[in-house]
């Protein structure tokens, strides 16, 4: 491949042979040039390139026009055979370019310049020579000859084989020095044998003239062309001679092969029989190996797994016999995605194969390992019909698969939530015992407890989730969902700042159903995204319309609890602003509440998401503040408006002030980053005394108020009610809440 310095030293060798023709062009002797020289152009292109002499069995070759250019600058001059010899590199070079021998049109100008450049440095090496001697070479005598030719030859091919080699060195970045030794020291012959021709020319041209040689030359010539003509069509009916001999002994050879091989051909069918049918063999046995194992690991596979657990099933329900049991282990590995997508599948599928080879040493000889696709493996272990050996031996394989594995230069950890299905006789089918293992294994993944066995009570539980999940679909269309309030009020001066509105499932047959109950299956189905776009436009919507009912509502505020689900969706901010812009409610009204484990499961996620919807005006708020993991480096980088203190730190706070610690910590840590404090589940005076003396201005509890309907509300909002409860006096000189004493909205939760 060409390089940039390659490029630029193949023009400047065109620009300087341009130059160097320019200069012969102008100093041309012409009152030496006669028709001899005319002619010997004409010939030299025409005829003197295309006469040719090949050294057999080499790359050396002999040209006419090479001797021709000697001839001319021995007869004419120097400028004349520049001009010569760049005029029939140029010929030569077209004619090549035209065949597709030159493929490169910079080449048909690069070779005439490099011949001109040549050319010129053995006139001026010559004109060097006589100023350095004081002679003028005049060949009048063979010393004079000899000298002037060997002068011509050496520097001619000191500079055409210069320039091509270093061509080459800079094209293809190799040494210069190596090229020259290896491809262009073998052309010296040819300048010599060049310098040679032209030397014995010149003196028969001294005895006759130039025009006889020139005759001779072409007569010459002529035989030349007629005897290559006349070798070549004699060496090409010979070679169809040879062609028709070799094909009439080939037929015989073919024929008598024939014979011979007909009797071999017999005698080695059974062997050969015998090779296909044991090829056939293997070919099966590797077909049957391969269609009932893992083609990564090696483990047995679905399909050998399933054939093996029938088999188990209906032998021992045919002849039970002590001991004969068996049980299912389903394994899944926890968070495998993660390896998958940070160190890349090459290095997920190694780990697999350690897993693998991890299990089989585990296991006993009786014992059937599988890979059930993905991360996924299940065990069959014979022998094992009771709980607590089931569960010792998943206990020692999580262990085991806990170890960290190496791979190049990384420590990978992963290990595996299981799940046990015993065989009993309710099982018919093997997919029905791995159906309940891997019942079992969710199970234990959710509760991250490592190991989970399967029971009567995780089916019916499943079945109820499978049920909910389905019966919630419809939940919305339906009108079953239902959003109640639960005012959040002024700790100090009683009067309400706003509400958090929590969602209700109000199911036909089975009557009110906890949120605790379907909010997480909402989350695990997916439907928890479409649920709070519902509740935010609810609230939204009823706000809206409180807050234009009288001047004292127009402080009110509204929070709505987001999942950790939505800040995996690109379009959660736009999703807020539509509704926001539907419903008509200002954004400084509309709070949205987080979980610290909502935030921790992507920090850097959530951050963007929360610092959009916080340029947008709408307030953020932390829910259940100080029952997570959250880091305080992160909390600080967050843009939240409100804490809410849980409701457990509340519940615990002695009547005399006992476990108000965490508290207080808590309420000194909002204050210090500016934020505001709500205080979530108050239920007794003290409660409330207490959390406002150590600094909190806002709450919301049972003290206060139920979560109540929109429409109860609808009747307490057309009177100025102080809420808190009777005997609670309200802090002196306090007057209902502006807009800009806590953030402006309504708090709706969906839990």
């Amino acid at each position: 491949m060409d390089t940039q310095r390659a490029i630029n030293f193949r023009w400047f060798v065109i620009v300087v042979g341009v130059l160097v023709c320019v200069t012969a062009l102008y100093n041309l002797p012409v009152f030496k040039l006669d028709v001899g020289f005319v002619v010997l152009v004409i010939f030299t292109v025409t005829i003197g390139s295309r006469l040719t002499l090949r050294m057999p069995r080499s790359k050396l070759h002999f040209t006419m026009g090479d001797a021709l250019v000697f001839l001319a600058f021995m007869l004419y001059g120097g400028e004349a055979a520049i001009l010569l010899a760049a005029f029939e590199a140029f010929c030569s070079s077209l004619r090549l370019y035209r065949k597709k021998v030159i493929t490169n049109i910079v080449f048909v100008f690069l070779n005439p310049a490099t011949m001109a450049c040549s050319v010129a440095a053995a006139y001026l090496v010559l004109r060097l020579y006589s100023a350095g001697t004081g002679e003028t070479l005049e060949y009048d005598n063979l010393s004079k000859l000899f000298i002037g030719l060997g002068l011509i030859s050496l520097t001619l091919f000191a500079v055409n084989s210069g320039v091509a080699a270093l061509h080459e060195g800079l094209r293809d970045e190799k040494s210069v020095s190596q090229i020259w030794l290896d491809k262009c020291m073998g052309n010296s012959i040819s300048c010599v044998v060049s310098a040679v021709f032209a030397g014995f020319t010149y003196k028969l041209i001294e005895y006759f003239n130039i025009y006889a040689f020139l005759v001779a030359l072409l007569i010459g010539s002529l035989l030349y062309f007629s005897f290559r003509r006349y070798v070549k069509e004699v060496s090409e009916s010979q070679r169809q001679a040879e062609l028709a001999e070799v094909a009439r002994l080939a037929a015989e050879e073919l024929r008598a092969k024939e014979a011979e091989n007909h009797l071999a051909t017999l005698s080695k069918h059974l062997v050969e029989q015998e090779r296909v049918n044991e090829a056939l063999r293997v070919s099966k046995e590797r077909f049957q190996h391969i269609s009932t194992h893992d083609v990564l690991t090696g483990l047995a596979n679905r399909s050998f797994f399933l054939e093996q657990v029938k088999f188990l099933i209906d032998k021992n329900r045919q002849k039970p016999i002590a001991n004969s049991g068996f049980c299912i282990l389903f394994l899944d590995l926890d968070k495998f995605k993660n390896i998958n997508d940070s160190l890349g599948h090459v290095v997920g599928d190694q780990i697999l194969v350690l897993v693998a080879r991890r299990l089989e040493n585990a296991v006993r000889q009786s014992d059937i390992v599988t890979r059930l696709g993905g991360d996924e493996f299940a065990i069959i272990l014979n022998g094992t019909g009771d709980v607590d050996s089931a569960a010792n031996f998943a206990e020692r394989i999580r262990k085991s698969i806990a170890q960290p594995f190496r791979i190049e230069s990384h420590q990978v950890f992963t290990v595996p939530s299981i799940g046990i299905a015993l065989n009993n006789e309710e099982y018919n089918e093997p997919e029905e015992i791995l159906r309940d293992a891997d019942i079992a294994m969710y199970h234990a993944k959710e509760q991250k407890s490592g190991c989970a066995i399967f029971d009567r009570e995780l089916r019916l539980r499943t079945i109820n989730v499978i049920k909910t999940e389905s019966e919630l679909r419809y939940a919305i269309e339906r009108d079953q969902l239902k959003v109640y309030f639960q005012p959040i009020v002024s700790l100090e001066s009683g009067f309400l700042a706003g509400f958090e509105a929590l969602l209700r499932w109000q199911h036909p047959t089975r009557g009110l159903v906890s949120p605790l109950e379907f909010i997480p299956i909402a989350e695990a189905s997916g439907q928890i995204i479409p649920i709070t776009n519902w509740v935010l436009t609810q609230s939204c919507e009823q706000l809206s319309r409180w807050r234009w009912r009288s001047v004292m509502n127009r402080s009110l505020f509204m929070s709505v609890n987001l999942s950790g689900r939505h800040f995996a969706e690109n379009d959660l901010v736009e999703s807020v602003k539509k509704i926001l812009s539907e419903t008509g409610l200002e954004s400084r009204c509309l709070k949205l509440e987080i979980t610290e484990g909502a935030v921790m499961e992507n920090p850097q996620m959530a951050t963007d998401a929360l610092r959009e919807l916080r340029e947008a005006g709408i307030q953020i708020s932390i829910d259940d503040f100080g029952t997570g993991y959250s880091s305080l480096s992160y909390l600080h980088k967050f843009p939240i408006d409100t804490l809410k203190i849980d409701r457990s730190f509340v519940s615990r706070m002695g009547e005399n002030g006992e476990n108000c610690e965490i508290i207080k910590t808590i309420i000194a840590l909002g204050q210090n980053l500016g934020m505001q404090l709500v205080a979530e589940g108050i239920e007794t005076p003290s409660q409330l005394y207490q959390l406002r003396d150590l600094g909190c201005c806002y709450g919301q509890g049972y003290l206060m108020s139920k979560p109540i309907p929109q429409l109860e509300i609808d009747e307490i909002m057309k009177t100025q009610k102080n809420w808190l409860p009777e005997g609670v006096e309200p802090l002196p000189n306090l007057y209902p809440i502006s807009s800009t004493s806590l953030v402006q909205g309504n708090v709706a939760s969906i839990r």
